[in-house]
């Protein structure tokens, strides 16, 4: 059964359906889940999940990734909201990946997982995978989302990634190995906004004080430049 959505469009979620059966059941012909689905739930209900969703028709339904060569793709990060944990509504996030088709060798973009590193925080591990003749190489991403979860119980559901880093997946602690880098990236970020700061903060001064200069520099000039009316009236009192 395809059916088709929109923002305001809502779905019934049937008793003791899984999140997997729930996501399988409401995408399109065109379409495939790409990593796993998380689920929330607390006073609302989210399911957080990918999809792959092809702009024409595929050859065959599969969720095979060469399936999907030469076609146009969108990878999505969907979120399907409840506030009953019943009637759900399917809203898409992000868009991750945006991929013409027109390079045969680079495929749409895939999830790997999710990494929570807290209650308000996740990690979205994204790999852009290339033929392995391809000239490219595929390549590796960690998108931070921060205040998700938050933000779209709030049915805020404008997301951009805070920050992205490219990370390699070969590592013996992967998790660890990301996390240390957005800490360092975020280091280094915040310490750029303070010296932008400190820097605006010091040509705002530097202006102010130029501006009085010239200002009181001018009024001085046009007493000099009639001396024997100076004692009366200023020439730029008069204008």
């Amino acid at each position: 059964m395809t059916i088709s959505l929109c923002y305001g469009q809502t779905i019934t979620r049937q008793v003791d359906e899984d999140k997997n059966s729930f996501v399988s059941r409401i995408i399109g012909e065109n379409s495939y889940i790409s990593g796993p689905t998380y689920e929330f739930k607390d006073s609302v209900s989210l399911i957080l999940f990918f999809e792959i969703k092809a702009l024409q028709k595929l050859p065959k339904k599969s969720n095979e990734i060469n399936h999907f060569e030469g076609i146009p793709t969108l990878t999505l990060f969907n979120v399907l909201f409840s506030k009953d944990h019943e009637e759900y509504r399917k809203i898409i996030l992000d868009t991750l990946d945006n991929n013409s088709g027109c390079c045969p060798c680079h495929y749409p973009a895939t999830i790997d997982s999710i990494l929570q590193t807290n209650k308000n925080e996740i990690i979205v591990l994204k790999t852009n995978p290339v033929k392995h003749d391809c000239n490219s190489i595929t390549t590796y991403s960690a998108l931070l989302y921060s205040d998700l979860l938050e933000k779209i119980k709030s049915e805020d559901f404008s997301m951009k990634p805070s920050l992205t880093i490219g990370y390699y997946p070969f590592v013996e602690d992967r998790r660890k190995e990301i996390l240390k880098r957005i800490n360092e990236k975020k280091k280094i970020e915040e310490s750029q906004q303070l010296t932008m700061a400190i820097r605006n903060a010091g040509e705002s001064v530097d202006m102010k004080v130029f501006a009085l200069h010239k200002l009181f520099g001018r009024r001085t000039v046009k007493y000099l430049e009639i001396p024997h009316f100076a004692y009366t009236l200023p020439l730029w009192a008069t204008s």
